[in-house]
């Protein structure tokens, strides 16, 4: 671990597996993900590696990353990665009604992904003003890289993305890591509490908090000059 360095990298779809593995494990004990999506099978771990990147939002375009430890030999091991989504104004239309226009086969407790995720989408388009914006859906790191900063690299590379365009960033943090955003000048939006002994599954668990957080447009270079 000493003698490795980590990097940020586009994901390439030859890393999807590995990411998926990644993704999986950083969540793994994480209550809400297990009541809304079941516990991962090494099937369900292929099949999201197939749907990584893949857009589920019309007007929705996706951009991965990866965080990559890359040892002395130049061997690279996944550890981390960001997924982002970028919008434009006027494009993004969130399908009200009970499914909110998704097709919720598969998961464990549709309900709670509606209360939860799909609300959450809906909640961060609102913060958004109706300007365009650049969406975290997912920031993952395996946990034997976890506090070495591999996040915050994750986050600061879409950061960049974001300013250098000129538009705002959206995304909704669990509470470990609201700490994290606010560091990066992330302020909260509007914040909702889930009780998971409502849901189907849920039974004996706690709350879940979800916190809608918004990070202002900075300036582009045009406008300073």
């Amino acid at each position: 671990m000493v003698s490795s360095t980590i990097k940020v990298l586009p994901a390439q779809p030859s890393d999807m597996e590995a990411l998926a593995r990644v993704e999986f494990a950083a969540f793994e004990n994480n209550e809400f993900g297990l009541v809304a999506f079941g516990r991962p099978s090494e099937a369900d771990i292929i099949q999201r590696a197939q749907t990584m990147g893949v857009s589920h939002i019309p007007g929705e375009v996706v951009r991965i990353t990866k965080a990559a430890m890359i040892d002395l030999d130049g061997k690279e091991e996944i550890v981390g990665l960001a997924s982002w989504s970028r919008f434009t104004a006027g494009d993004v239309v969130i399908t009200e009604g009970k499914d909110k226009g998704r097709n919720l086969t598969g998961f464990a407790c549709p309900e709670l992904f509606v209360d939860g995720i799909v609300r959450g989408e809906e909640l961060m388009k609102l913060s958004s003003g109706e300007k365009d914006y650049l969406k975290l859906n997912v920031l993952a790191v395996s946990p034997k890289a976890q506090r070495r900063g591999v996040g915050s690299k994750l986050l600061s590379d879409g950061l960049q993305e974001a300013d250098e365009a000129g538009i705002q960033t959206v995304l909704a943090a669990s509470e470990d890591g609201e700490p994290l955003y606010k560091r990066h000048g992330f302020l909260e939006y509007e914040k909702f509490i889930l009780n998971l002994s409502d849901y189907r599954g849920g039974e004996g668990k706690g709350f879940s908090r979800h916190v809608i957080m918004n990070r202002p447009a900075r300036a582009t270079l045009s406008e300073l000059e």
